[in-house]
């Protein structure tokens, strides 16, 4: 195609094929042909393609990883896209590495990028990120071991990956930088995606910094202003009881704005709202700048910094 472009491409195709092309095809190195080839197996969009294979596409949207590592192990594809915009499935990959049997007999994988079988550890190791990434997305920041392995048991596949504790055992020792073990209360172990362990460490240690924090200092009349606002919304008569649940609205509003770290919870018609709308209706609240300057959004008012600032500045 290349040597005689007019033979094997129509006419708008083979103007775009010139000397300098032709050259290029001439030099390009032995790994990067190779890259080429390997890519040719998966069923890729354009723009995914030239994301892999442009090293400055792949630089510029911080996609580390070389060609050497791809032609190594193809499930890396899957790996480092996985939270990009534009995602390679891990099963657009497995379905590269193991086609049909009568295209891998005519057309095999070749070295390094062949597998084996489908229990390799460079399948197991992508497999495994697949399913933690799916519990991630449904709110699982990590699983039980036995859970995956079963998860990875069960997969309609072709070949199967009939994957048990001892293969895992053995699979672990190729999971750094991707999977982390962890070890539950019992000694079982879990498995982690290593992202999410790494958020887990800078949650951490931003939370145990606030709790050893000096608290806040706030002057304020917590009942007076819970009983005002709450008269502007039109409640009703004070009854013993609607006193007691005051008196636990009002200790509550002391904790939330004394302490660097406070969570509210209970179930809908509480008074959640009511106590936000007291807490942030304090000028003290902004005034004293006891919001995230770092954050996209205000921490306390739930709206964006600037309009938060604007806010703050007129009170």
């Amino acid at each position: 195609m290349f040597a005689k472009p007019d033979e094997y491409l129509p006419p708008e195709l083979a103007g775009g094929v010139g000397k300098t092309l032709r050259a290029k095809w001439e030099r390009l190195p032995d790994e990067r042909r190779a890259l080429l080839q390997l890519l040719s197996r998966f069923e890729l969009s354009g723009d995914q393609a030239k994301l892999l294979y442009v090293q400055e596409e792949r630089t510029s949207s911080g996609i580390d990883l070389s060609d050497a590592a791809m032609i190594d192990n193809p499930y890396t594809i899957f790996e480092a896209t996985r939270l990009t915009n534009d995602p390679v499935s891990v099963w657009t990959v497995d379905r590269g590495v193991f086609p049909p049997d009568e295209i891998r007999a005519k057309h095999p994988l070749p070295e390094p990028s062949a597998l084996d079988a489908g229990t390799d550890t460079r399948r197991v190791r992508a497999l495994c990120t697949n399913v933690l990434e799916d519990a991630a997305s449904g709110g699982n920041t990590l699983l039980p071991q036995s859970q995956v392995v079963l998860a990875i048991r069960n997969l309609v596949i072709q070949p199967g990956c009939a994957v048990d504790a001892d293969l895992m055992d053995v699979a672990k020792d190729d999971f750094g930088g991707v999977i982390n073990e962890i070890r539950m209360a019992d000694d079982s172990p879990a498995l982690q995606l290593s992202r999410l362990s790494e958020m887990g460490a800078v949650i951490r240690d931003a939370l145990e910094k606030r709790i050893k924090g000096k608290r806040h200092s706030i002057e304020a009349d917590w009942r007076k202003r819970l009983d005002e606002h709450l008269k502007q919304q039109g409640a009703g008569e004070i009854d013993e009881q609607e006193g007691k649940a005051r008196t636990e609205k009002v200790a509550a509003l002391k904790e939330l704005s004394e302490s660097r770290l406070s969570v509210l919870v209970g179930p809908a018609g509480t008074g959640k709202t009511t106590l936000l709308s007291v807490l942030c209706a304090h000028p003290d609240m902004c005034a004293k700048r006891l919001w995230r300057r770092n954050s996209r959004r205000c921490w306390i008012n739930s709206i964006s910094t600037r309009k938060c600032w604007n806010r703050c500045a007129k009170r």
